[in-house]
């Protein structure tokens, strides 16, 4: 659309650029004898950005625009990572660096980074298949002792190489509850029945106060828990804790329950 906009539309390029995004536009000189045209760029205001001055061409048209980045941007980052997360704190990424050639400006200033966190770079040798090494491997000192055994292997899939390490964890272990239950489900209901009779037909039914009352109860519930004891007898099980399965979630288990329910029809 902008490209159908002439020289002096300035207002109208304004309105039709969307909202926190700065403009740059520049049109085909006129010496060209063209029907307008030119090239034009829209860039988010939070981009420190400038259009450097370039040459004139007769045979294409071309604008330098300089994005400006925080050169603290990348040691601002790391810093809140490190203190956010601080103790065993491993970051992988291509940083874009070449980090074997340690005289180069880049990489001193990403080393004055790493040296006041506290942090190891752990990658030696080539990443890339320019043969530098661009894939770093960093980590805070508490960690630095855990990792071993880097392997970098080009594998043809990627310009990158594939690497790998050996990461010593500490296992968890979730602990387990234990709870006495009855497995009510699998007890006889007949023979529960006649044993509760016989259990009951001892108990002294007279109730004319509230002491005899209490002593009612309280034999009506010795007849039952005997009753249940024979049948259906506490027995203690064993609940594994929740961490063992910490992806198991509230809609898995009803998946799972319409799941049975399909299969049992």
């Amino acid at each position: 659309m902008i490209a159908m906009l002439k020289e002096g539309d300035d207002a109208i390029i304004t309105d039709l650029c969307p909202h926190n995004f700065n403009h740059y536009v520049k049109n085909r000189s006129s010496v060209k004898r063209s029907r307008g045209g030119g090239l034009a760029f829209l860039v988010f205001n939070e981009i420190k950005s400038e259009v450097l001055a370039s040459e004139s061409h007769d045979t294409f048209e071309s604008t330098t625009l300089l994005l400006l980045t925080s050169s603290n941007e990348l040691e601002e980052y790391l810093t809140n990572l490190f203190i956010q997360n601080h103790g065993d704190l491993i970051v992988l990424r291509d940083f874009n660096l070449h980090w074997n050639k340690q005289e180069e400006v880049h990489v001193k200033s990403f080393k004055r980074i790493l040296d006041p966190l506290n942090m190891k770079q752990h990658v030696e040798g080539p990443t890339h298949t320019s043969e530098n090494t661009l894939d770093l491997l960093i980590s805070d000192y508490g960690a630095s002792d855990r990792v071993n055994g880097i392997v970098l292997q080009d594998t043809t899939l990627s310009d990158h190489f594939l690497i790998e390490f050996d990461l010593e964890t500490n296992r968890v272990f979730a602990k387990n509850n234990t709870r006495t239950c009855r497995k009510l489900r699998r007890m006889d209901m007949a023979q529960f029945v006649n044993t509760l009779q016989k259990n009951i037909a001892h108990v002294d039914l007279k109730c004319t106060s509230h002491i005899q009352l209490d002593k009612l109860v309280t034999q009506y519930s010795k007849a039952v828990g005997t009753s249940l004891d024979t049948h259906a007898p506490l027995t203690e099980v064993t609940l594994k804790g929740d961490n063992h399965k910490p992806w198991y979630d509230d809609d898995i288990h009803e998946q799972r329950r319409k799941r049975r329910q399909l299969e049992r029809h």
